[in-house]
């Protein structure tokens, strides 16, 4: 008698199916993009604090890793946790709607962590495509109601998703799958609180750390349950009680695919995207001669599920202004471009705190397209005139994108200023041409730093 299929050995299968050659080589392009901005992400983190402290504590001698030419020897899951801590570090890396969170710092912080830069850049590719389709499928399922209940969907989904990517990457077996999600499933978990600390992207930092050591676990033999998602007490269900059926997810996997809708968000500042379209909007404002000595008030309307992510009205410092739409706009509106040290762990301008009192809320009851974030700024000047401003599709949006060219500037703005046809030629060649090694050579040769 054949063996009933189960949550997990269905997932799993998901995990190695393919679409036609067309869509694959789209959703490589995608995923492409990806990578450039994560490179880019990582590398502008390498001088923060935080991150070079973490660096030095973690220092060995075990291991290290040819495929990006690290020069501090790490083992692997030390360097994952690395790679996800300062690719989330700056928030200025992807994001996701359906996830609600990080998809990319955490996923190939993981795969680079276990390769050795033999593999081609198409597999790796293709395994970030697959872990941001169950990141975003299980997003869909699970928010917002996750992240109301105060988890962090980048570190308690992005385990899974990583480890998924990973199973992928590696050709793993279906039954090797099944207990390299378990193992990952059973650390996936991160508490929500964290945002506006360097508890935050160090969720990130474990997410792939997790995946990382969930795929040492099956390389050495270990077992465990081999369904944990199964419906009774499993991981959808130790989460919250949320019915999980596996085969509800055929009718949407990769049709067209999470990296392509609701597609991915690239950012051009370091802030939560859920203020994109605020600063969108004050910028527009600024360049109608606004700035904060000529407002008198100002109304910020956008949809009630925003407020969770932008929690700080009165934020104290520069990480918690991340998630301050107050702050962006204030800074915005003052400055017009963003001062570097804006999002530091310093206090914020004793003028901001002077100006809070001109900001009000207004949630909007509607609930919007996954591909937009409307947000309206409504301003009352001093001389008694009222504007309005709104933006919902801000540039990086999925229906504002940027464009390679776009991701390559920003990634090239980390890299000595020779570096650049270098770079453009290496990521304008076909994908499929390229392995790991070659990436990891150019980057060394070009950054004055030590990579990540």
């Amino acid at each position: 008698m054949p063996v009933p299929e189960t949550n997990t050995n269905h997932l799993a299968k998901l995990l190695f199916q393919v679409p036609e050659p067309a869509a694959r080589q789209e959703l490589l392009h995608t995923a492409q993009l990806c990578l450039i901005d994560y490179l880019a992400a990582v590398i502008a983190a390498q001088d923060e604090a935080a991150v070079l402290n973490l660096k030095q504590t973690f220092a060995s001698t075990s291991f290290a890793l040819p495929a990006l030419g690290y020069q501090v020897p790490l083992s692997s899951d030390h360097l994952a946790l690395l790679n996800g801590f300062a690719a989330h570090y700056l928030d200025i890396d992807d994001t996701n709607t359906n996830l609600q969170g990080h998809p990319s710092g955490v996923i190939f912080s993981a795969l680079l962590a276990i390769s050795d830069g033999t593999e081609s850049l198409e597999n790796l590719l293709w395994a970030q495509v697959m872990g941001v389709e169950l990141a975003g499928q299980f997003g869909h399922l699970l928010n917002p109601q996750l992240s109301l209940r105060g988890i962090h969907t980048t570190g308690a989904i992005g385990t899974i998703a990583a480890a998924a990517a990973i199973a992928v990457y590696k050709k793993m077996s279906i039954e090797a799958t099944e207990m390299l999600l378990s193992i990952a499933a059973t650390q996936a978990t991160a508490l929500e609180i964290q945002v506006g600390t360097d508890g935050k992207p160090l969720n990130a930092g474990f997410a792939a750390r997790n995946a990382v050591t969930a795929w040492l676990c099956i390389q050495a033999g270990l077992h465990a349950a081999p369904d944990p998602f199964i419906e009774d007490r499993g991981w959808f269900a130790a989460l919250g009680n949320y019915p999980f059926n596996a085969t509800d997810l055929d009718a949407t996997w990769l049709k067209p695919g999470q990296i392509h809708q609701p597609g991915i968000w690239f950012k051009t500042q370091p802030f939560c995207s859920e203020a994109m379209s605020g600063y969108a909007a004050a910028q527009k404002l600024h360049q109608l001669g606004i700035d904060m000595p000529h407002c008198a008030q100002i109304t910020i309307n956008f949809p009630s599920s925003v407020s969770d992510a932008l929690r700080f009205d009165h934020p104290q410092n520069g990480q918690e202004g991340k998630f301050s739409i107050e702050y962006v706009v204030w800074l915005t509106l003052n400055y017009g471009v963003l001062p570097t040290t804006a999002f530091h762990k310093g206090p914020v301008p004793t003028d901001f705190i002077k100006d809070l009192p001109k900001f009000s809320r207004n949630p909007m009851r509607e609930i919007p397209d996954p591909t937009t974030r409307p947000t309206a700024l409504t301003v009352l000047t001093t001389t008694g005139k009222t504007l309005t401003v709104r933006v919902a599709n801000p540039l990086g949006s999925p229906n504002n994108p940027l464009s390679q060219q776009d991701l390559l500037a920003k990634l090239l703005a980390q890299l000595p200023p020779y570096a650049g046809a270098t770079v453009v030629n290496f990521f304008h060649q076909p994908i499929g041409q390229q392995i790991l090694a070659d990436l990891g050579v150019l980057l060394t040769k070009l950054n004055n730093k030590n990579l990540i």
